[in-house]
């Protein structure tokens, strides 16, 4: 009985730990997501800048620098959702917390059960 209920317990781990796992995969993959927002606001941020260096130089008038406010706004905001999403993905913890401590409880429950 003991062999059947252990056998039973650990399919419940390795469920509970796919399970864990999984949502920690869907939150990595939304902060790529993010990772991948700040790059494309990038892209568009230095073509901004580049536009406003170009017309800048070319014009002597001060319409260069509006694009040029533009610009500097656009890489702040890529800076920002960059390091937003970094520092979450920094912050999180990929070891299975939840099941760590029920294969603890597991493993204590079994060693009284043995004795």
């Amino acid at each position: 009985k003991l062999a059947k209920e252990s056998g039973t317990l650990v399919q419940q781990e390795v469920r509970l730990a796919t399970t864990e796992m999984t949502q920690k995969a869907t939150f990595a993959s939304k902060q790529v997501g993010l990772l991948s927002l700040a790059g494309l606001i990038g892209v568009v941020a230095s073509i901004t800048l580049v536009a406003a260096l170009v017309l800048g130089l070319a014009t002597i008038i001060p319409i260069w620098l509006s694009s040029l406010v533009v610009g500097l706004a656009l890489s702040g905001v890529a800076l920002g959702v960059g390091l937003k999403a970094l520092n979450s993905l920094r912050a999180m913890e990929l070891a299975p917390k939840h099941t760590i401590q029920t294969l603890e409880d597991t493993k204590s429950w079994l060693q009284e059960q043995v004795r």
